[in-house]
């Protein structure tokens, strides 16, 4: 998950290209244990894309993989069973908020408007970034987990110009 950081406005942004800014393609999402081991919460190949807005909004959406079935009531969870419901969430990671680049730390932050785990809701999130070509690397500070010490590593591919809105 990204770290958010509220900011009061956005910072200065390098030129396209050496920027976050753009539409993104989730490549992987591994967790980096301090042992060296790597898991993939979301699966070997995770769906999700990330968007940084000119305007200082971003957007993040992530669907595991596999993804869940279909609900057996037909297209809408309306109708679906709590188990049904319970795969679909637990299958699914999204937010949106402002964001901000502080270039000379590699780092972007995120404050959260809004998140699918409420919780979430004005927490900032920070990442460090790189850009090596195509991709975009965020990696998380480090955290526990099951008791060990991990980070997050999220490697993003730029959409082609011609696949934007």
């Amino acid at each position: 998950m990204l770290i958010l950081f509220l900011a009061v406005g956005c910072a200065s942004i390098p030129p396209q290209g050496q920027s976050v800014q753009g539409a993104w393609r989730l490549v992987s999402w591994e967790t980096v244990f301090k042992d060296g081991t790597v898991t993939h919460p979301y699966g070997k190949t995770p769906t999700g894309f990330i968007i940084y807005e000119p305007s200082g909004w971003m957007s993040v959406q992530v669907v595991r993989d596999p993804m869940p079935p279909v609900p057996a009531s037909g297209h809408s969870l309306i109708g679906a069973t709590l188990e049904e419901k319970s795969a679909a969430y637990s299958a699914y990671y999204a937010y949106w908020g402002r964001y901000s680049i502080d270039a000379s730390k590699s780092k972007v932050s995120h404050v959260l408007t809004a998140s699918l785990l409420p919780h979430e809701v004005g927490r900032t999130y920070e990442r460090t970034f790189s850009i090596e070509g195509d991709r975009l690397l965020l990696t998380t500070p480090p955290y526990r987990s099951g008791g060990k010490e991990a980070f997050n590593r999220l490697t993003w591919q730029r959409l082609p110009s011609e696949l934007r809105p």
